[in-house]
């Protein structure tokens, strides 16, 4: 078993394109966080559409077609406390298939590092799993 932070426990976000199939994506980026907890137990994985999406708007099949800019200011609000407290931003993909919103998560943890004293590492799945 692989460690990360010096075996210290530590708070990780994962970055998942899950707008393109929200239900099925949401599974695919559970089942891929579950990989990377087995194999670093001293992380625990944040997924953003599970943490903030289900908690403010229900599983799949409770969810309204469409969401008020209230809503949506909501859950973005949400997002940027759960970024600004992370030690590990996770990134789910390749770099080239990072969707709109993995941009911004990406782009606001690099602001925060530039900004502040503790930094957020990013890493890439895929290097997590080696």
């Amino acid at each position: 078993m692989k460690t990360f932070n010096n075996g210290k426990p530590a708070l990780a976000y994962l970055c998942f394109p899950y707008s393109s199939d929200p239900k099925g994506n949401t599974l695919k980026g559970r089942l891929l966080a579950i990989q990377i907890m087995k194999r670093h137990p001293n992380i625990f994985i944040v997924l953003p559409h599970t943490a903030v999406d289900m908690t403010l708007f229900g599983e799949f099949h409770e969810r309204k077609k469409r969401h008020t800019t209230e809503d949506h200011e909501t859950a973005e609000t949400c997002e940027y406390i759960i970024l600004s407290k992370i030690d590990l931003l996770i990134i789910g993909t390749e770099f080239k298939d990072m969707s709109p919103g993995m941009t911004w998560e990406h782009s606001f943890v690099l602001k925060l590092n530039r900004e502040r004293k503790k930094q957020v590492s990013i890493q890439y799945a895929k290097e997590m799993l080696e």
